[in-house]
């Protein structure tokens, strides 16, 4: 299915029962449209983090520096864990800047390469239509509450954000019934992403 253009998202965010006008530029210059965008980031940035099919990879190999020993993750890297299901997955890291922090000996440096499980931060335009058009309908609805506070428009916006998580959520079960057939890494992303969806 098509992307949903970053623009068409901000202006769902805009059009969130408030009967703001539409744009037709990310660079409008409009305080309205700058903070539905700056509010369509955020919650981004934050559902991404729950981990979907199509932002997350397994057994990933990080490579330490040849000098200082480190280990740098990519700059778009949400959230890393030890890779199930191999020699690494009993470490104790995380990410502490830009690089791998093991926990149980306090140190960034490593004797070996890791292997982990990573969660990306895609760009907007990146992500299958049925999860943008789900940040949109949620971005919606927090933008209504911060600048309005209508409880007839939350009640609506609210029912909006949840058509869309549904349909989200159908999409995504049609691919984990999908690839677990195909790939055993499949019900670890299950699980990863159930662990992370709870009370959103």
């Amino acid at each position: 299915m098509a992307a949903l253009p970053k623009l068409d998202a901000v202006n769902i965010v805009l059009g969130a029962g408030t009967g703001e006008s539409p744009v037709s530029t990310l660079s409008s210059g409009l305080g309205d449209a700058e903070l539905a965008e700056r509010v369509l980031d955020e919650v981004d940035r934050d559902v991404q983090a729950i981990g979907f099919h199509c932002n997350t990879e397994f057994s990933v190999t990080l490579t330490r520096d040849s000098v200082t020993n480190t280990i740098s993750v990519p700059a778009n890297t949400l959230s890393v864990d030890p890779a199930e299901d191999t020699e690494f997955e009993d470490l104790n890291i995380t990410q502490r800047g830009g690089t791998l922090y093991d926990l149980d000996n306090h140190t960034n440096v490593f004797t070996q390469n890791i292997q982990v499980d990573i969660v990306y931060k895609l760009d907007f335009e990146d992500l299958p239509y049925h999860i943008a058009y789900y940040i949109a309908q949620r971005a919606a609805r927090t933008y209504q509450q911060r600048n309005l506070g209508s409880q007839v428009l939350d009640a609506a916006e609210t029912r909006e954000e949840q058509a869309a998580r549904e349909r989200m959520e159908e999409k995504e079960e049609q691919l984990d019934d999908y690839n677990v057939l195909r790939d055993s890494r499949s019900v670890a992303l299950v699980s990863y992403r159930k662990n992370r969806y709870v009370g959103r």
